[in-house]
């Protein structure tokens, strides 16, 4: 009787460890399952036949895909880019270069998906969830690189590597990484996306903050970014997105949402248009046209003797026009005259006049 008690006490002892240690499991197989979700976002580059790396997919529009890249990953072969997908293995596409900035290492590539591959690709959905909006790291922090390591694809480490300095958009962490892992991805221990890695610094690896890269696609570029889990079977052709994006912003244009109110105006949704279509004639026409609007009543506000308004246009004008020289200059001019003006921006922009 003694030994049946002992032998139930025993076996309760070990219920109560395997039912403890099950919570640590579920989580470690979770774990490894957006692991295995996260990889989708990043591609095979090679360039030239020879050159290969690593980029992101920061976005999706019908059948086009967006990616981000470091710029010397494909910097001698920019006319011979062919990209291989997760989703889409053992098919590489090829990848045309719409924008570079060689001082970040940046490029970003655009890819057709043409529709008898479709019925290829094994998944419905991309993650973009996983795209960082921040990136608070803290030396020691784990993190996770995915690349291509010696032309090992989508290599997931088993072991982290470890934060040795975050500063503003520049992070370094250790160990090393290899030829293959520039361009990917770094993620943090939830397998958030926190930068772009760029090349091997000695025993450590440098990387760029994903926020700093969105800030050039979405302020500089005029790329969206997508944040939230996305369908990428096309609903719709090119074609047809393209017309309904610009219904949408042809309405806002009527009513002069040119680049206010900030979720519904005519600029970001052309912008989307040049997305799709970058040569688009009716999208670029609207947008000079949108630029000129507040050129001209910059130029009458200081007809008037309102600097302040002005200045307001001019920075509105420069939202369009990003590399206007003149009005570069006029702002600078505004300013430089006036040290002490503290301008409202929000305050304009809820104003009832554009």
């Amino acid at each position: 009787m003694k030994g049946l008690v002992w032998y139930l006490l025993f076996a309760l002892g070990c219920l109560a460890v395997w039912g403890g240690a099950t919570p640590v499991v579920q989580a470690e197989n979770r774990q490894l399952a957006t692991a295995e979700t996260a990889k989708r976002l990043i591609v095979y580059i090679q360039s030239g036949g020879l050159d290969f790396g690593a980029g992101i997919i920061f976005s999706v529009k019908g059948d086009v895909l967006f990616i981000a890249t470091a710029y010397h990953v494909i910097e001698k072969h920019p006319t011979a880019i062919d990209v291989e997908f997760e989703f889409l293995r053992g098919v590489p596409l090829q990848a045309e270069l719409i924008n570079t900035d060689s001082d970040l290492d940046l490029a970003v590539l655009r890819v057709t998906i043409e529709d008898d591959l479709w019925s290829a690709i094994s998944i419905t959905t991309l993650p973009f969830h996983l795209l960082a909006t921040a990136s608070d790291l803290e030396e020691r922090d784990r993190m996770y690189p995915i690349g291509h390591p010696g032309g090992e694809r989508w290599d997931i480490p088993v072991t982290p590597s470890y934060v040795k300095k975050a500063i503003a958009e520049d992070i370094r962490f250790e160990p090393a990484c290899f030829k293959g892992h520039s361009g990917g991805g770094v993620f943090n221990d939830q397998w958030i996306l926190v930068g772009m890695i760029l090349r091997d610094d000695g025993r450590r690896c440098k990387a760029v903050s994903f926020k700093r890269i969105c800030a050039t696609l979405e302020d500089d570029w005029g790329f969206e970014v997508n944040r939230e889990p996305m369908n990428i079977d096309p609903s719709l052709s090119n074609q047809q997105q393209i017309s309904k994006l610009l219904q949408k912003a042809d309405a806002y244009f009527a009513r002069q949402w040119y680049t206010t109110p900030e979720d519904t105006n005519a600029f970001a949704v052309y912008r989307e248009v040049l997305q799709l279509d970058p040569t688009n004639e009716h999208a670029n026409r609207q947008l000079d046209e949108m630029a000129e609007f507040y050129r001209s009543r910059a130029t009458r506000e200081m007809e008037r003797g309102r600097p302040e308004r002005a200045l307001v246009y001019y920075r509105r004008c420069l939202k369009i026009a990003p590399n206007d020289e003149a009005i570069l200059d006029k702002i600078a001019e505004l300013e430089k005259q006036s040290s002490a003006l503290i301008w409202d921006q929000t305050t304009w922009d809820d104003a009832p006049w554009q």
